[in-house]
């Protein structure tokens, strides 16, 4: 072979091996270690949220797309669709989704653009990209939570297992959801789980008692040490409660404040200097372990707390070992007697009935509980999920009876799958359930339903869901997050001003509706055009209802418009004033809409096309039907006209 063949042939083998996927990476949790540097990927520097080397890792949500890239979810939100690593590498970006190259095996090369791979730059922690995806700095090793779990012995630093021990930037399961459980407040606003600089933030409470907490499960047994920075300010009385940091029953209390701290940045400077570090050395014996943070009673007090280090130091010795196993055993048994995925259920049971018989090998014995905790803790999860399932799809006992029965046809797949446990994650039962309970919603028929559920922000907790114009002028509206307001003025019979704050709600049912509000028409005593002058109103097909609110006062009253009959599915509804004399001081609040008659045709009155031959049948989303079936049938008579028909 010449030296061109050879050459050939090495970039052939090269390019083969370079762009081929690691058949075991696919969705699911990880994380990423630098070849360069072994630090983790994570958000810090830049208000915490930068693509970044970290010591003690971030959790990695892969979630893989069929042409296998991959989108990387950090937790880390800036708003409920930003929350991935994006091109511009921050934490909280847009989805995007990133090829990851095999370099060797578990070790991968990531990009977002052609030969723009993320990259340790050789000086700062922030991380960059660069187009030499053969240098460590830009190589990955990717290793599962499990693989993570497994590699623990003693000594090993395992801060990794706690969800935001840094209680960092707006980072949680979900927008707007923190991985610490809030409790016990007495003041929530002031609590604040994530606050600070632009760099560093921590955890604070002032005045208020709080307990917050988490539950780390699927843990392997052992003796853990945590250490966690935390201080007190004493503001008034005397210290009878001090807050405390705990684990299960392992409990230090924070210590007082000596470096004169009086902001939480000036906190944050003093964690990062190690100022006020405490320590609870304990236990794990089930896989489970809560660890937390509380002030009970006492409300003269500010506190902060960060840095939560958590250090495996060593397995459990026989004794323990034993009694582990019995308390794992138990908790098991608990699971084996809930609602659940069929295939989880039968991993438990066989496990369960496996037992362990050799209890005198310890290492044994410590591998069946590590893996009897983990398909336990996968038991207990899959009953929650069942459960969310379950009380979204009970959501329609709150329906009338036909949207009771229209939910329930269309949610017949998604119960045939909790009834035969074949459910996993339940995030897409749950949202389709959710979905669906919406169309239902819509389609009841009973005269009186509270239907306010498809207005956008009924309450006018700001000014979501709602248009605003005025046409001519005024000081208005004064929007202030409680409720819609205008101002008119003083000289109301020299200016021409007027005002219109309204919304649009689409794929209504059609039938007769009414709109109310809360509304006040404080006129100061402004005689002249008072009782023509500004209300709440409803279009519907060209039509509108109105009602002026025509009493002088400067409290909320209930007032409703008349009957408006939607045959279109749009209906309009909002405030105005009816001509040029505007209210001085106008207020509405708390809209609520109701259905006072559904132009759906009961089965009774079905007779009254007994002279016309029915030409089709459909369900109500359209699939053609061979005859009337339980709830809403569209049905289309031979005179071309298309009437709705519910049947009980």
């Amino acid at each position: 072979m010449n030296i061109f063949s050879r050459i050939l042939f090495l970039i052939t083998i090269f390019i083969s091996c370079t762009n081929k996927l690691h058949a075991q990476l696919k969705d699911g949790i990880y994380y990423l270690k630098n070849s360069a540097t072994s630090m983790y990927l994570g958000g810090a520097n830049t208000n915490g949220t930068q693509a970044s080397l970290i010591k003690y890792g971030q959790p990695i949500y892969l979630i893989k797309k069929s042409d296998n890239t991959f989108a990387l979810d950090t937790k880390m939100f800036s708003s409920s669709t930003s929350h991935y690593l994006g091109t511009n590498l921050y934490m909280d970006s847009e989805i995007a989704y990133w090829t990851f190259t095999e370099i060797s095996e578990g070790t991968y090369a990531l990009s977002c653009e052609e030969n723009k791979y993320l990259a340790y730059d050789g000086n700062s922690t922030t991380l960059t990209t660069t187009d030499n995806y053969n240098s460590n700095a830009s190589q990955w090793k990717v290793i599962s939570e499990e693989e993570r779990l497994s590699s623990l012995k003693a000594g090993s630093d395992a801060t990794f297992i706690i969800r935001d021990a840094n209680f960092s930037k707006n980072m949680g399961p979900a927008y707007g959801q923190s991985y610490w459980t809030v409790g016990n407040v007495a003041n929530p606003s002031d609590l604040i789980i994530s606050s600070g600089n632009s760099t560093n933030n921590c955890a604070s409470a002032y005045h208020t008692t709080f307990d917050t907490y988490q539950i780390l499960k699927n843990i392997p047994n052992g003796t853990y040490t945590l250490n966690v920075q935390g201080f007190y300010r004493l503001d008034a009385g005397r210290a009878a409660y001090i807050p405390e940091f705990y684990v299960d029953e392992e409990l230090e209390t924070f210590l007082p404040s000596t470096n004169g701290e009086s902001t939480v940045n000036d906190a944050c400077t003093s964690f990062t200097l190690d100022m006020y570090n405490t320590k609870i050395v304990f236990n794990v014996l089930d896989g489970r372990v809560t660890i937390g943070t509380r002030l009970e009673k006492n409300m003269n007090i500010w506190c902060c707390w960060d840095n939560m280090r958590l250090t495996y130091t060593k397995e459990l010795d026989q004794n323990l070992n034993e009694k582990a196993y019995e308390l794992s055993m138990n908790a098991a048994k608990e699971a084996q007697e809930l609602y659940m995925n069929k295939d989880i259920k039968q991993k438990l049971d066989s496990w369960i009935d496996h037992k362990y018989v050799a209890e005198s090998c310890y290492d044994s014995l410590d591998s069946y509980i590590r893996r009897l905790n983990k398909l336990t803790g996968d038991a207990f999860d899959s009953a929650d999920i069942y459960e969310n399932v379950k009380n979204h799809y009970n959501m329609c006992d709150s329906l009338d009876e036909s949207g009771k029965q229209i939910f329930k046809e269309l949610a017949a797949d998604i119960y045939a799958s909790y009834t035969e446990q074949t459910i996993t994650n339940g995030i897409r039962e749950i949202e389709t359930l959710d979905s669906l309970y919406n169309v239902a919603y819509l389609q009841q028929t009973t005269p009186g339903t509270d239907m306010t559920k498809v207005i956008v922000n009924p309450t006018i907790d700001g000014s979501t869901g709602w248009i605003t114009e005025i046409p001519n002028g005024g000081n208005g509206p004064l929007l202030n997050n409680t409720s819609f307001e205008y101002w008119g003025g003083g000289s109301l019979d020299e200016e021409e001003r007027s005002f219109n704050y309204y919304q649009t709600v689409n794929g209504l049912q059609n039938g007769k509706y009414t709109v109310t509000c809360e509304a006040y028409n404080s006129m100061n005593n402004v005689e002249y055009g008072f009782s023509k002058s500004s209300g709440i109103y409803a279009t519907s097909g060209g039509i509108t209802v109105k009602t002026y609110v025509d009493e002088d006062s400067e409290t909320l009253k209930e007032y409703t418009t008349p009957e408006i009959h939607v045959t279109d599915g749009t209906l309009t509804f909002g405030v105005r004033n009816f001509n040029t004399m505007v209210a001085r001081w106008f207020v509405a609040d708390n809209f609520k809409l109701t259905l006072a008659e559904s132009d759906v045709t009961s089965i009774v009155e079905v007779n009254s096309h007994s002279n016309q031959v029915i030409k089709k049948i459909y369900s109500l989303d359209g699939v053609e039907r061979s005859k009337m079936s339980k709830g809403i049938n569209i049905i289309k008579y031979s005179n071309g006209t298309t009437k709705k028909v519910y049947i009980k």
